[in-house]
């Protein structure tokens, strides 16, 4: 289901009780639940589509309980549909680029599509802003044979028969060279440290996994002097938030929150990955958006 962003609309909506920043499944999760208990809240998506990081995986993951089969395409798809079926107010094509505490509220600052400029203000705002892949140092430049970050910019390519080195020690990197290796590929590891769960581990040869120090020479795509035909790079993740916003961060750099998932601001909440609490996936990003959702209402109904 297609949703598309009407600028007319969005000139009429500037003032609201509660904005959210990203409709991942977290955000929308938030939207549905602030609109269900008589709330108005609108969100504010920087793509065109709902579905955040869901929309760049046709892949089925398999970690749904209730959607086992589910890609994240379907995800994205539902959440699509559950917008439509409730009315929720998601403009699209709208990039935060600012957000400005004023004396009880906030100011948002967006730039559409068309490169208009709209500012929105909320009592309460809420980040929902996800995150996005680390990639390679600066001084290696961006090259279509490197590959930053898991989605479809790798699972749709031809890698049958290709050399293909990864790039980091985690669940994303070993996991996409399982899909690497299942579909043909040669592939090989190499990680610093070794921090994916065992299930991955044991799917991938040890030969094929090097551990310790490495040197990329991305001029010949060579590490430690072996060349390469592509790198796919997983480097981990790290926090996207909006430029203004002072909140607390972790030692990772991720958003700060309490029990209720409020950051060190009054009436800013930050919900799903931007966060990074325990396993992030789909399931916890939605349980986020149900326990802050709960405490705007109460913290309005308190006021």
């Amino acid at each position: 289901m297609e949703l598309t962003c009407d600028l007319d609309l969005q000139a009429a909506y500037k003032h609201c009780e509660v904005l959210i920043i990203g409709a991942g499944p977290a955000g929308i999760s938030c939207a549905l639940w602030l609109t269900r208990m008589g709330m108005q809240a609108w969100v504010l998506e920087a793509a065109d589509a709902v579905g955040g990081l869901c929309l760049h995986n046709d892949l089925a993951g398999g970690w749904e309980a209730n959607a086992p089969l589910a890609t994240g395409l379907d995800t994205a798809h539902a959440l699509a549909q559950t917008v439509a079926l409730h009315h929720i107010p998601v403009l699209l094509q709208q990039r935060v680029t600012q957000v400005h505490p004023l004396a009880d509220q906030y100011c948002v600052h967006s730039l559409d599509g068309e490169g208009g400029w709209h500012v929105y203000r909320a009592r309460h705002v809420v980040l929902a802003t996800g995150v996005c892949a680390k990639g390679l140092p600066e001084a290696i430049p961006p090259n279509p044979h490197i590959w930053i970050g898991p989605g479809n910019h790798i699972w749709q390519q031809q890698v049958a028969n290709k050399k293909i080195a990864v790039l980091g020690g985690g669940d994303n990197a070993f996991e996409n060279a399982v899909w690497l290796a299942e579909q043909g590929a040669d592939v090989h590891v190499y990680a610093r440290h070794v921090r994916a769960q065992r299930l991955w581990q044991a799917r991938c040869a040890p030969e094929r996994v090097h551990v310790g120090a490495y040197d990329l020479q991305a001029a010949s795509m060579s590490i430690n002097g072996v060349a390469f035909d592509a790198w796919a790079v997983f480097y981990g993740w790290q926090a996207s938030v909006p430029e203004g916003l002072s909140v607390a961060r972790d030692e990772r750099g991720f958003v700060a929150t309490d029990e209720f998932l409020q950051t060190s601001l009054p009436n800013v909440y930050a919900i799903g990955e931007v966060t990074q609490k325990q396993h992030p996936c789909i399931a916890t990003a939605m349980a986020e958006g149900v326990v802050a959702a709960k405490a705007i209402l109460n913290r309005h109904a308190a006021e």
